[in-house]
């Protein structure tokens, strides 16, 4: 049985969604979300652009299961980025401010 053009590309499509996935992680673990999230956004689009492609192309079932993975993680991770703007709040805290700590003795 030979595989259908689409399997392999729906296989992509969740690779490099997945891929992606993994790194925006990774970085948010580091604390070091980059103000410009245009490529991410840009990579899981291309994602879904290949999940779609795949179903155009004729895909075999697991290559559109993966197709379709491919496809939630490349929309569902933008929507949460453009819905969720993180920034600063007005005077906060920044690298180099000075701070005040007070240390109380416990009376128990």
């Amino acid at each position: 049985m030979k595989a259908k053009p689409g399997t392999k590309i729906g296989f992509l499509a969740l690779a490099i969604s997945v891929g992606m996935f993994v790194i925006w992680f990774i970085i948010n673990a580091r604390v070091g979300v980059p103000e410009d999230r245009t490529p991410f956004v840009a990579v899981w689009v291309f994602a879904v652009i290949l999940g779609i492609s795949a179903f155009v192309r004729g895909t075999r079932w697991y290559g559109g299961f993966a197709a379709v993975l491919g496809i939630l993680i490349g929309v569902f991770l933008p929507f949460t980025i453009a819905v969720s703007k993180q920034g600063l709040a007005p005077g906060a805290i920044a690298v180099g401010d000075t701070l005040l700590i007070k240390f109380f003795r416990a009376h128990w």
